[in-house]
C-alpha cells in the first residue's frame, strides 16, 4: 500500500513539472512569434500538441533549419534571433499550431535547456 502511494506521488510529481516545463515553453515560443510572424494581431492563441526533449539534433541541422526559417513568407524579413550557446546539448522540442486569418499552420520549435531562448525551429 505504502510502495503504491509513492509511486502516484512520484508520477504526479512529474507531470505536475511537465505541465510547467510545457507552459514556460509556449511563452517563450508566443514571444518569439509575436516578434517575428508578420502581423501577429491576425494570429489565434498558440496551442502545444507534442512537448518532448530530444539530444540528436546536430549543428549542420538547426544551421539548414534556420536558414530555411528565413524562406517562410509568414515571418518577417527582419534577421531572426537565436539563442547561441553550444549546441549539442538537450533540447526542448514543441510542435505547435495556429491560425492566421483562418489560415492553419503547424511549427516546431526546438528551445533550449532552460526553456528561455528558441534555438531553432521549422514549418510542418
Amino acid at each position: 500500500m505504502r510502495r503504491s502511494l509513492y509511486i502516484i506521488t512520484a508520477i504526479s510529481l512529474l507531470l505536475f513539472a511537465s505541465c510547467g516545463q510545457q507552459h514556460q515553453a509556449k511563452e517563450v515560443i508566443q514571444t518569439f512569434v509575436d516578434e517575428y510572424v508578420t502581423e501577429p494581431a491576425s494570429r489565434s492563441s498558440i496551442s502545444i500538441v507534442k512537448f518532448d526533449s530530444t539530444r540528436v539534433l546536430s549543428d549542420s541541422i538547426i544551421c539548414v533549419m534556420r536558414t530555411n526559417a528565413d524562406t517562410i513568407h509568414r515571418y518577417s524579413a527582419k534577421p531572426i534571433k537565436y539563442d547561441e550557446s553550444p549546441i549539442g546539448r538537450k533540447l526542448y522540442v514543441a510542435r505547435i499550431t495556429y491560425t492566421i486569418y483562418g489560415a492553419e499552420y503547424s511549427d516546431t520549435y526546438y528551445l533550449d535547456e532552460q526553456l528561455t531562448h528558441v534555438v531553432a525551429f521549422k514549418s510542418n
